[in-house]
């Protein structure tokens, strides 16, 4: 009897906390098609991880490589020194709205060793907000712009989210709190 009541226990909770789990996976990540198609990102050995949630629609997605490491100046050209280096490529995506103004999310992904959560513009201590699972991130709106970073697992992420009007974007802010659920919301490549 023992036994018996031992295993239907374990059934039990095994189903429960089964469905209490955030069930997310590579499939549910926001722009994927667009992602998929950039093949560049299978040279990266660290980890790439993209949202599963933004708060507004998405009209188009869009992601490039940009250069973020050592340079010279030879014969009036920035000579980028390690170009084929992965550690000094950020990836870059970019989420537009359809909607007028239309809303654009641009996420970024450093290597930590090169743009840490502390050497990023606006970084002030007592900015740092606790999110998600043992994570600080920092926040900032500087009236046009809406920024929220983080590290995890050597990668630092920068979200920045700004309108297409020119103008400040007062009117058009998202609720901080639905920025920290779209960091939450990342899911490994």
């Amino acid at each position: 009897m023992t036994k018996k009541l031992f295993l239907v226990l374990v059934l039990f909770s095994i189903v429960v906390l089964n469905g209490c789990t955030k069930q997310t996976s590579e499939d549910d990540i926001v722009g994927m098609k667009a992602i998929n198609q950039f093949e560049k990102l299978n040279e990266f050995e660290r980890p790439i991880q993209f949202p599963t949630f933004v708060p507004f629609s998405i009209n188009e997605v869009n992601i490039e490589l940009e250069y973020f490491g050592p340079e010279k100046v030879e014969d009036g050209q920035i000579i980028h020194l390690e170009k084929d280096n992965p550690k000094y490529q950020v990836i870059r995506s970019n989420y537009i709205s359809g909607e007028e103004p239309q809303i654009i999310m641009e996420l970024k992904q450093f290597d930590s060793s090169i743009l840490s959560l502390e050497n990023i513009s606006y970084f002030n201590e007592n900015d740092l907000v606790d999110f998600g699972q043992g994570l600080k991130g920092l926040y900032n709106y500087n009236g046009f712009a809406q920024m929220f970073s983080w590290e995890e697992d050597n990668v630092t992420y920068e979200i920045t989210i700004s309108n297409n009007s020119g103008e400040s974007n007062e009117g058009n802010i998202i609720p901080k709190e639905e920025i920290f659920n779209i960091a939450e919301s990342f899911v490994t490549y």
